[in-house]
């Protein structure tokens, strides 16, 4: 029910469960948007510039179209 998934890779600290696994599987199979950001991000500013991942399957179609909103914020 999430309007769009935040991550970022740091997951080395966390050896169980294997998160960078399931993190992959959540944004392989979630068909909602990433928006992976650094470890110190205090703010998110949507009017920059954003970069679109596509390789045309049914998850990322369904992800890009959820993100519609937030890009047309963006340059």
């Amino acid at each position: 029910m999430a309007d769009f998934i935040v991550t970022n890779r740091k997951l080395d600290g966390f050896p169980l469960p294997n998160l960078r696994e399931a993190a992959g599987e959540i944004i392989v199979e979630s068909r909602r948007p990433i928006l992976t950001v650094p470890d110190n991000l205090k703010s998110f500013d949507p009017s920059g510039r954003a970069l679109v991942a596509w390789d045309g399957s049914p998850c990322a179609t369904a992800a890009l179209h959820a993100a519609v909103a937030l890009l047309q914020l963006s340059r």
